[in-house]
């Protein structure tokens, strides 16, 4: 039995997609490192606890809130933060709307009495 012979280019190809796989590896082992070992001191629940990946606001306020809030405590603004949204039906190009949110979020991570959506029963209460 002859065995067939590949083309150069075929094992070019080969060659290639192994390399770039074993890039893609590091590359993604490197990015769980980073991101399952970074830590901040939270604001608002005033201990060591998991950083957000990346800056959830553009600009100097974004990176504040990265340096500042956990991952825990940006999760439950959001949830505040979209019943707020859809209770008081806050039109989000409204300035003023997005002025109030911004007040309540600095309220909420600075643990101060937020506005609450009306009705709204969490889940764990009859």
């Amino acid at each position: 039995m002859s065995r067939r012979k590949r083309a150069p280019l075929t094992d070019m190809l080969l060659a290639k997609l192994v390399s770039s796989d074993h890039a893609f590896c590091i590359a993604l082992s490197i990015y769980e490192e980073t991101s399952m070992s970074q830590t901040v001191f939270c604001r608002k629940y005033q201990q060591e606890l998991d950083a957000l990946p990346f800056p959830p606001l553009p600009g100097k306020k974004g990176q504040e809130i990265q340096a500042t809030v956990s991952q825990k405590a940006w999760q439950e603004w959001q949830a505040l933060q979209t019943r707020l949204i859809n209770e008081k039906h806050l039109n989000m190009l409204d300035p003023a709307a997005r002025e109030y949110l911004m007040e309540q979020m600095e309220r909420f991570l600075d643990n101060q009495e937020t506005d609450q959506a009306e009705g709204y029963v969490p889940r764990d209460q009859p």
